[in-house]
């Protein structure tokens, strides 16, 4: 369930064959660290235990919702149960935050945990990266240079790629009509990167005014790439285009093969996207300079910006 990535992401228990590898190598105390573990299950699990009726509600409504899509209902219906299903999310957000409260102090107060590592990578793509370098930087030597604290590094750094003041990553796909697009090409363009998915109802919100601002700038130099959430559903992501009239910019999926991950082609990975909608912007020498929406600044200093910028 996509509302619960987090919430079970942090969840997860000290048993797998890497993590218990690591347990054994490290100095801080395998046993000790196994105990530690135990103890921030068990709090999280009490958070689980109420979550449960309302993670079944939105499972009961993604169901609802799918079928409706299968069986090709009205515009105005799906639209209806997306709204349900934004109101379950936005209710799930409160225990998803008691989580996260949780598992941070426990990563302040147990710097020589492995624990702490293995829960801090979670974070990684949900917190000011500010607030992730501290903590990273608060753990001890030993943890920093055991298997997650050196994977936390890496991530820290794929966030940093696409902040502003850094080249943007390039990429290559193919778009909505199995065209081949490469960023590097658009070079001489400004170029906004929208990240979006038909299921997120704020990124649907505010698809008119985007398409507002594509109208006012494209004559002069201004384009937009959306890059949909949509690699499991292409259908819903493809009638999106249509009923918001999209399709007036260009239009491709993440890259997120599900059934074989390849990182290297997921475009949200690249970019270091924590939630939608989250748009980047990009100059005609292919630097960002402007990231709004979580991390970033509000969609109404992009709005300040392409009026500074034409």
């Amino acid at each position: 369930m996509k509302t619960l990535l987090l919430l079970f992401g942090l969840t997860l228990s000290v048993t797998n064959t890497n993590a218990q590898k690591d347990l054994r190598n490290t100095t801080v105390g395998g046993a000790a660290t196994e105990r530690e573990s135990a103890w921030l299950d068990s709090a999280v699990n009490q958070v689980q235990e109420e979550i449960k009726a309302l993670s079944g509600e939105f499972d009961k409504e993604e169901k609802v919702y799918d079928a409706a899509v299968q069986n090709k209902a009205d515009d105005h219906v799906l639209d209806s149960l997306r709204e349900v299903m934004a109101v379950i999310h936005d209710r799930l957000g409160a225990y998803n935050n008691r989580v996260q409260d949780l598992t941070l102090q426990f990563i302040a107060t147990h710097p020589d945990s492995y624990v702490s590592a293995m829960k801090l990578i979670y974070f990684v793509n949900a917190l000011p990266l500010d607030s992730v370098q501290h903590l990273y930087k608060s753990l001890s030597p030993v943890i920093r240079d055991s298997e997650y604290g050196r994977a936390i590094a890496k991530e820290i750094q794929k966030v940093i790629s696409g902040l502003p003041g850094s080249m943007a990553p390039d990429f290559s796909t193919v778009d909505i009509n199995n065209k081949p697009l490469q960023l590097s090409a658009f070079r001489g363009s400004y170029v906004l990167l929208d990240f979006w998915a038909s299921w997120c109802v704020p990124c649907r919100h505010g698809n008119p005014h985007l398409i507002a601002l594509f109208n006012q700038y494209r004559s002069k130099g201004f384009t937009i790439i959306g890059i949909s959430d949509n690699d499991k559903q292409p259908q819903e992501w493809r009638m999106a285009v249509a009923k918001d009239k999209i399709g007036i910019w260009h239009q491709v999926l993440r890259g997120m093969n599900m059934k074989k991950i390849r990182k290297e082609a997921d475009l949200n990975d690249k970019y270091g996207i924590r939630s939608l909608p989250t748009k980047i912007l990009i100059d005609r020498n292919g630097v960002i300079i402007g990231r709004y929406g979580e991390g970033g600044e509000n969609e109404t200093a992009l709005d300040k910006k392409l009026a500074e910028l034409f």
